[in-house]
């Protein structure tokens, strides 16, 4: 048996795989080792597109490598850019958008995602996002600067007109404060 409710990675894939198909369009809005991105382009198949984003050359890099080892780089474009200029790629709308905040695994701890960035970069997906289609974003408070991103993240969101998107929030109860945790919003008009 599998332990799956303390791995927010793996339920966010589990949703996003419900309404993810062959031949969609998905953008990975911070790129990091990759496993979002190889996600989203098995899901999307040979007639879909992946859009991946990072403003860090070691991120795009090592995604490049995994995308080459899985025969999957045909189907996906990376940018050694910010999130924030995602609308300068992808106009077309995207059926899953998917945001992992806070800094590279293994990487510069100094260099992590910031609160401006981020919420230019929500604003702009939602605009982008398909109908019945779903923006994740991961949270990590317990870095530096964390939080403060955390409660503009969650203002984001709370904000959302409720005739257009279902929210959620996704949070392991009794652990500590500083645990990552899941808000997904779903378009439904």
């Amino acid at each position: 048996m599998n332990k799956i409710l303390a791995k927010v990675t793996t339920m966010c894939h589990e949703i996003i795989s419900k309404t993810v198909s062959e031949g969609d369009q998905a953008i990975d809005a911070t790129v990091g080792k990759g496993q979002d991105t190889l996600f989203l382009a098995n899901l999307v198949g040979n007639n879909g597109h992946v859009y991946g984003f990072d403003i860090q050359k070691e991120a795009i890099e090592i995604t490049q490598i995994q995308l080459a080892e899985n025969s999957l780089s045909s189907r996906v474009s990376l940018f050694n850019t910010g999130h924030e200029n995602l609308d300068e790629y992808i106009i077309n709308p995207v059926k899953a958008i998917m945001f992992n905040l806070g800094y590279l695994p293994g990487g510069d701890h100094k260099v992590i995602t910031s609160t401006e960035t981020t919420i230019v970069a929500l604003k702009k997906s939602v605009s982008l996002l398909a109908l019945y289609g779903i923006l994740s974003v991961i949270i990590y408070p317990g870095h530096p600067g964390g939080d403060i991103e955390k409660e503009a993240v969650e203002s984001f969101f709370k904000v959302l007109p409720k005739n257009e998107f279902d929210v959620i929030k996704v949070t392991l109860f009794n652990k500590i404060d500083s645990s990552p945790y899941i808000i997904i919003a779903q378009r439904i008009h």
